[in-house]
């Protein structure tokens, strides 16, 4: 994040001013992907075909999250 910054997707990203905000509390770049709604959608659909990786990911923050 500190090297690329931030990138805002979905619904939420569209509220305005809302850019401006997370730049000026977190002094990173923030990005607004082009087409905010689809781009969940197709990140989605990539995530669904890699599930072998989803569930490792899942089973990785759950042992994180036991720790606390």
């Amino acid at each position: 994040i500190i090297d690329r910054g931030i990138v805002l997707t979905g619904g939420g990203s569209l509220l305005k001013g809302l850019d401006t905000r997370l730049r000026e509390e977190t002094n990173l770049p923030i990005i607004t992907v082009d087409d905010p709604l689809t781009s969940v959608v197709l990140g989605v659909g990539k995530l669904l075909d890699e599930l072998d990786l989803l569930s490792k990911v899942t089973v990785q923050a759950q042992l994180r999250s036991s720790r606390y």
